[in-house]
């Protein structure tokens, strides 16, 4: 009987959010999960004709969501590939050239696995080794597709009305919490030379300095996000201020990405990037001869995990 091979992913942990305007404190809840969006938002994408999202070289979509392997987890995949290239085929023991029959739209199919926690929001996606569905791309994926979601979306602020709002640009949200491995790398730098702070303008609604930008930016519209950094030229200077800084930002959720550029104790620069500390795990999942993942392995073993990590 031949031995199964198996292969270590890792996998990236998130929470799906989908954040609330009350209308009746003036204030938008970000921390806030409700599973009904969800379903209708993800269910809405599967039944799209063109679900697909065309990132010029590349292209994503998602392609199953279910909850057909536990009652508290809805499970699925995206299918991702990259196309524009069509070279000659070459083999590798005779060297042999044949023309490539492939069109240049299609490209290498690429399966990504994922599992939502029903009650939390955990949501745990698998590694994706062609680097097309991470975590940034899938939720540029979901924001592309909420346009087309607006019936959904007025129908709740209709019956929400003077309570509860959903905003465009808020319905839904990837939260990649700090983990701790970020301020330690931070704190083991000698000398931080400068801090970039990149927020979301429709998530930084208090935060003071975004607003004086966009107050400056008269009839410039259709952008996004904003980008603001502190730099430091006193040699001295270290993290004192700097972490106490951070956690602020932490606690009011007024940022989308921090980069922090320094110095190490041996004089080396260093750039530090809260959003490659996300909190991620490890499975290893039997493949078959081709190399390719069993679904049924891989979406139990990420059902494991999200239930270990609730």
């Amino acid at each position: 009987m031949a031995r199964v091979r198996r292969k270590t992913f890792a996998v990236l942990a998130m929470r799906i959010r989908t954040p609330k305007l009350n209308l009746l404190s003036n204030e938008l809840i970000i921390n806030r999960f409700d599973i009904d969006d969800v379903v209708a938002f993800f269910n809405h994408i599967v039944m799209l004709q063109s679900r697909s999202q065309d990132l010029g070289d590349r292209f994503i979509f998602l392609e199953q969501f279910n909850d057909d392997y536990d009652n508290d987890y809805y499970c699925g995949w995206f299918i991702s590939a990259r196309y524009g290239e069509t070279p000659d085929w070459i083999d590798a023991r005779t060297m042999e050239r044949r023309a490539n029959n492939k069109r240049i739209t299609e490209g290498e199919e690429n399966r990504t696995y994922f599992v939502l926690d029903k009650t939390t929001g955990l949501f745990l996606l698998q590694s994706d080794n062609k680097r097309i569905a991470t975590g940034a791309t899938v939720d540029n994926y979901f924001r592309s597709k909420i346009e087309g979601f607006q019936n959904y979306i007025n129908s709740y602020n209709r019956r929400n009305a003077r309570r509860m709002m959903i905003a465009n640009e808020t319905f839904i949200q990837l939260d990649y919490s700090i983990d701790t491995t970020f301020m330690d790398e931070v704190r083991r730098l000698a000398r931080i030379k400068k801090t970039t702070i990149q927020c979301t303008v429709a998530n930084a609604r208090q935060n003071n300095i975004v607003t004086a930008i966009n107050n400056q930016l008269n009839g410039v519209d259709l952008y996004h996000e904003v980008e603001f950094s502190i730099v430091n030229k006193e040699r001295r200077m270290g993290v004192r201020g700097i972490e106490q800084f951070l956690e602020g930002l932490q606690d009011h959720e007024l940022y989308r990405n921090v980069i922090v550029q320094g110095t190490t104790t041996m004089g080396r620069p260093k750039t530090i990037s809260w959003e490659n500390h996300t909190k991620k795990f490890e499975v290893k999942v039997a493949i078959n001869t081709n190399g390719l993942v069993y679904q049924d392995d891989m979406i139990t073993q990420l059902i494991t995990l999200a239930r270990q990590n609730q």
